[in-house]
């Protein structure tokens, strides 16, 4: 049989059908089903189960969800993408049937909404910390009276007159009040240093300072032991440095030396001397490979920084602690009473002295252990070490070390902080105190600040 022949002359005769055109390809439909059901079963067979969707199916047509139009999907698709889309007719009818209206549906949007919005709050928690809260005058009952006829519904209102309550008793000034953030986080009323609370001490740089001096950072020392253990000049940056205690052990080998020599000096005996008779180990500084020019003269520079700050901060109290604050309190007052121009920075220092002192006679020292109390990383700079006393003068090379360690501390730990207990007797006993202490501590800082401003004789 040959080839159909079709006429060009589309005047005279009508072109008879053509054995092949674009609306009659043989078997297409047939081909794209198949194909279909290829790429279905490639890509989305798990979502099939033939069982159990026929049997659902079955089911919805036998009830009457779906109609018999429905199977018009398993006449052109006998296979897993026909059934995949029957599923889906049956789906769409059983939402239809349990679509639900909308107007009216709930009542006191407003109140649901902030209901469901709220954190959970332990009520056992929350009615232990108020009842510790009124027992201590924070918290008058009468403004706790309507919640509690809710029941265990106001144990979160109730944590919000805790958290009020509690940061009334943490009053803080500056720097502190910027730096410090604090509210409550499940069973703990968190602390926590988001930055470094700095208090500078201007020290006059005169002969009759002296003796207030040593007051001075004998009190700061004793604050630390009887208030909360915050970093002084000594603790930050010097010879009980945290981030610097390599240098103060290399410091505490080579005092004598140091006491005596510049930076270059000092730099040329670490360049000459052998590791091994420097008296101190030089790994941390050099690796294996010893001193070269500028690890030396940095490191240098940081001996005769430390020795500079420890001659003039290097102050602390003795073994018989509550002795030597009663002397040292004598002494603050004599010497206002003769008249000491700094007079004002040493009635600061009585009070002080007599607040740790009431504490010491009350058998009390902060001995709690910070690391392992809630958010409080198990190693490096604790929250209360956040507030920092440092001292005027020029330590760039201390301060950088310091800095560096703390950096790599929140890096990998976060900010320092702290969560006192809110549940059981440790409110009383450890919150509350500890907070109290915190607040006049802090507070004792700034007003020691504030005095060493101008002295008597110059206001």
């Amino acid at each position: 049989m040959g080839a159909a022949a079709i006429s060009l002359n589309t005047r005279r005769y009508q072109l008879p059908p053509s054995a092949l055109n674009p609306f009659a390809l043989p078997g297409i439909a047939q081909a794209m089903r198949v194909a279909q059901n290829e790429q279905f079963a490639l890509s989305n067979a798990s979502c099939v189960d033939f069982k159990g969707h026929s049997a659902l199916c079955t089911q919805a047509l036998d009830s009457g969800l779906i109609g018999p139009e429905a199977l018009e999907w398993l006449e052109h698709y006998p296979n897993a993408y026909g059934l995949h889309r029957l599923t889906g007719e049956v789906v769409a009818g059983i939402e239809r049937v349990l679509a639900l209206p909308t107007k009216g549906l709930f009542k006191d949007k407003a109140a649901l909404l902030k209901s469901l919005t709220t954190p959970y709050a332990d009520p056992c928690v929350a009615a232990g910390a108020t009842l510790h809260c009124i027992d201590a005058s924070l918290i008058q009952i009468d403004a706790v009276a309507e919640l509690i006829e809710q029941g265990p519904d106001c144990a979160s209102a109730l944590f919000d007159k805790i958290g009020a309550a509690l940061d009334g008793v943490l009053t803080l000034p500056e720097p502190a009040e910027s730096s410090i953030e604090r509210g409550i986080q499940g069973e703990h009323y968190v602390l926590e240093g988001g930055c470094f609370s700095e208090f500078f001490l201007e020290l006059p740089e005169v002969d009759d300072f002296h003796e207030v001096r040593v007051i001075l950072f004998k009190t700061l020392d004793a604050m630390t032991h009887y208030l909360i253990p915050f970093n002084t000049p000594a603790t930050f940056l010097g010879e009980g440095s945290y981030y610097n205690h390599e240098v103060a052990g290399a410091y505490a080998s080579l005092k004598q030396m140091v006491s005596a020599a510049t930076v270059e000096q000092m730099t040329e005996y670490l360049l000459t001397t052998p590791d091994e008779q420097l008296g101190f180990d030089t790994w941390s500084f050099t690796g294996d490979e010893g001193f070269d020019e500028e690890s030396a003269e940095r490191f240098a520079a940081m001996l005769v920084e430390m020795h500079e700050l420890t001659e003039l901060s290097g102050f602390y109290l003795g073994a018989d602690k509550p002795q030597e604050m009663r002397t040292l309190r004598r002494q603050a007052l004599e010497a206002m009473k003769a008249g000491n121009p700094y007079s004002d920075t040493l009635m600061v220092l009585v009070e002080a002295l007599e607040l740790c002192l009431s504490k010491a006679e009350q058998g009390y020292c902060f001995d709690h252990d910070l690391h392992s109390m809630a958010g409080t990383a198990s190693d490096g700079m604790t929250f209360f070490e956040s507030i920092v006393v440092q001292v005027s003068g020029d330590f760039p090379n201390l301060l950088d070390s310091t800095y560096e360690g703390y950096d790599g501390q929140v890096h990998g730990c976060g900010y320092p902080a702290i969560g006192l207990p809110l549940k059981g007797p440790e409110m009383a006993s450890q919150t509350l105190p500890i907070l109290r202490d915190t607040a006049s501590c802090i507070q004792l800082l700034g007003k020691i600040c504030e005095s060493l401003g101008t002295p008597n004789d110059q206001q």
